[in-house]
Order: C-alpha cells, then sequence, then structure tokens
C-alpha cells in the first residue's frame, strides 16, 4: 500500500491508495542437448488470474525440432476450480490436460504426441468461470528418434550371355575314287592284257590254216 498527500487548509493529510496485486510466474525450464529432451517446471504456488474463457501463456521454451512424447503432470492446491485446462502448443500441433483443479490438492495427468516444426514449444492456460488458476505443472518432453533412412537398392542389371553362333552341318559329296594303283591293281592289269594278246594271236593261227 502506498500513500499520495494534499494540502487542506494549510495540513498535510495522507490518504491510502490501493494498488492490485499481480502474483509472478515462476517458470523453469531444463533441457538435456545430449538427447535434445526437456523438462518444464511451473511452481504449486503458482496464481493466475483473468476472464473466463481467457488463455494465457505460462512459458515458451526453445527445443529442437522434431516429434516429441508429451506428458503433462498438473498440481492442484486445495482450492478448486472447475474447467482449468492446459495446453502444450508448437504451431498447429497441440496436446491438451482438461480441467486440472478439478479436485483439491490432487495431481492430474496427460499425454500426447507433438510435432515441433518452429523450434519452439508453448505451455498455455485456459481460465474456467472461477476466473483464477492456482497451481502448478511438469511438462516432460521426450524427442523421438528418427526412423532409419533406407536407400533404395540400385537393381542389378543382368548382361545376358553372349550366344554361340550356330554351327549347320553341310552334307559333302564323295569324291570319286581314284583308281588303285598298288602292285594286285597292276597285276590284274598285266593278266588282262595278256588274255587279249593270246586271244589275238589264236584267232590269227586260225586264220592262217583256213587259208592253206
Amino acid at each position: 500500500m502506498k500513500a499520495s498527500a494534499f494540502l487542506v487548509a494549510g495540513l498535510l493529510v495522507a490518504t491510502p491508495v490501493v494498488v492490485p496485486a499481480v502474483t509472478p510466474v515462476s517458470v523453469y525450464a531444463a533441457s538435456d542437448q545430449s538427447t535434445q529432451n526437456s523438462n518444464i517446471e511451473i511452481p504449486i504456488e503458482t496464481v493466475k488470474r483473468g476472464e473466463a474463457g481467457s488463455r494465457s501463456t505460462l512459458t515458451t521454451t526453445s527445443v529442437a525440432n522434431g516429434e516429441y512424447t508429451v506428458s503433462v503432470t498438473a498440481r492442484n492446491q486445495s482450492s478448486v476450480h472447475p474447467d482449468s485446462n492446459l495446453y502444450v502448443k508448437s504451431g498447429d500441433s497441440v496436446v491438451k490436460v482438461a480441467d486440472v483443479e478439478r479436485e483439491a490438492n490432487s495431481e492430474m495427468t496427460g499425454d500426447g504426441t507433438l510435432v515441433v516444426e518452429n523450434g519452439t514449444v508453448e505451455v498455455e492456460l485456459e481460465l474456467g468461470p472461477d476466473k483464477v488458476f492456482s497451481g502448478g505443472l511438469t511438462v516432460v518432453l521426450e524427442l523421438k528418434p528418427e526412423p532409419p533412412v533406407e536407400e533404395p537398392e540400385t537393381p542389378v542389371e543382368e548382361t545376358p550371355a553372349e550366344e554361340e553362333p550356330e554351327v549347320k552341318a553341310e552334307a559333302t559329296e564323295k569324291p570319286a575314287e581314284l583308281p588303285k594303283t598298288g602292285p594286285a591293281s597292276l597285276l590284274a592289269g598285266v593278266a588282262g592284257l595278256g588274255s587279249v594278246a593270246y586271244a589275238g594271236q589264236m584267232y590269227r593261227i586260225s586264220r592262217s590254216r583256213l587259208h592253206k
């Protein structure tokens, strides 16, 4: 509370001035650079006020692009505020945990898959009809491993075996046999000539007898 002063009839009079209280929201975000996993912590002492149905950002954190498994644990204080909803967002990808303050001193959990394409994750609160949220939460982001890239197989071209040329067998004429020139052939020829000479000799003898 602050005091302001004004002068009335020469007297200094102090009047109180009421300043609306603002409850800070403490946010802790831890990132595991080796695995690209992230934890977002908002303490249970957090209090947020606003119009029913209004949305406000609790925190924004930077992460690597990819597909994440999201686990949310919301912790409520002793008060009950129905229809307080939490959203973990990245672009058009959203994981919602609804009605996290429906029970006092309780924990509400939710999970889902978040696709990050812009390198940021936002935690958003939607207030219910009580126009107040009092609680905390933990968000765990686990980056899913990328599936292995299968390289297309290069087709192996088979070289056809060379066909051997077909050899066609051609009919060959048998050469005419040459006369035999061995010793037996010579003897046979001489014998034939001798018979002829003998026959001629006998013919001449018979002719000479007829003329005598």
